[in-house]
């Protein structure tokens, strides 16, 4: 992987907004003609494997990110906006390794517990939920430990367009006035 390529990645508790975001960011990207890719994490290991073992599904996540990242890189695409929950500094740890020498900036997407429930369950009816606000609580404090020193976003407003910016604003990439 290209040391010139950069990527950010949205993590926080379920509920928060990340992928909202991540696709909010990745039409600002393309509005302003950026070459860009949009990855969601989870949707890279969307599967059952015939073990059933969750270390072989990680493993997946970031064998097919390798692959991803690789070939988009070869399309001339060197911005990623990554998506997903990080739960301890291991599996940041993984993420960085497999982006090789790649910049990569952390953005914790932040809200409410009691928001993140409600959201939640007004997205997934019928399915598991965070459940109490105590349980979004502990999920918060989960996803705060796992990655400490990051940028931190609070997207406890429904402008996400005006959330998005200041994402870009932070990282660096609100100069998108020209193609990379």
């Amino acid at each position: 992987m290209t040391n010139g390529a950069t990527a950010v990645l949205l993590t926080g508790a379920v509920g928060a907004g990340k992928t909202t975001l991540a696709t909010e960011i990745g039409e600002q990207l393309r509005e302003a003609n950026v070459s860009h890719a949009v990855i969601e994490l989870d949707w890279l290991a969307w599967c059952m494997t015939p073990s059933r073992d969750a270390q072989a599904r990680r493993r997946l996540v970031l064998e097919n990110l390798a692959c991803l990242v690789r070939n988009y890189e070869a399309a001339g695409i060197d911005r990623f906006v990554l998506v997903g929950s990080i739960v301890s500094d291991q599996h940041l740890a993984a993420i960085r390794a497999t982006l090789d020498r790649m910049k990569l900036k952390v953005v914790r997407i932040a809200a409410p517990a009691e928001l993140l429930v409600e959201r939640v369950e007004r997205r997934d009816v019928g399915r598991l939920t965070l459940g109490s606000t105590e349980q979004a609580a502990a999920f918060i404090a989960t996803a705060r430990a796992a990655v400490p020193d990051c940028v931190e976003i609070d997207n406890s407003s429904d402008n996400i367009n005006a959330t998005a910016r200041l994402i870009l604003d932070q990282i660096g990439w609100s100069e998108m006035n020209e193609p990379r």
